[in-house]
């Protein structure tokens, strides 16, 4: 497994985590369960490798992704954490892990954004994405 971050813009980060020895659906599993030992309910996954393949005839090149999710879930009391230090900080919410697997490749991914930890809130944010990744990775063999 390979993990790196790299900037999104002067206050976040975009995540990576790749998983070589292991299938999208051991993976996808082990992140709904991850989310569910945290006492979280995840919204209905949206299949943006769909949404890609839909769109690239428009767009004239074949899809990236051969299958790629969003897995979207929320913990009510980060919400009002983060939103009670910056209403602006809605834009964190839904938190969500992007699953995905690269056109031609059997790895699958996941991605996720992390704020920079500069409240409170932020950091809580940070550390529930840290417990999650953990628990993936111990869920897998």
């Amino acid at each position: 497994m390979s993990t790196h971050a790299g900037a999104a813009g002067s206050d976040d980060e975009l995540a990576y985590r790749e998983f070589p020895q292991h299938d999208y659906a051991s993976v996808r599993s082990a992140v709904l369960d991850a989310i569910a030992s945290e006492g979280l309910v995840p919204s209905p996954p949206l299949d943006f490798a769909a949404m890609l393949a839909r769109t690239a005839p428009a767009i004239g090149q074949p899809p990236p992704l051969q299958r790629g999710e969003i897995l979207q879930f929320c913990s009510a009391k980060l919400a009002f954490a983060l939103l009670a230090e910056d209403p602006a900080q809605l834009a964190l919410c839904p938190l969500a892990f992007n699953l995905g697997q690269v056109a031609g490749q059997a790895q699958p991914f996941l991605s996720w954004r992390l704020p920079a930890a500069t409240t409170p809130g932020r950091q809580q944010l940070r550390a529930l994405y840290q417990r999650l990744l953990a628990r993936v990775i111990e869920e897998l063999p």
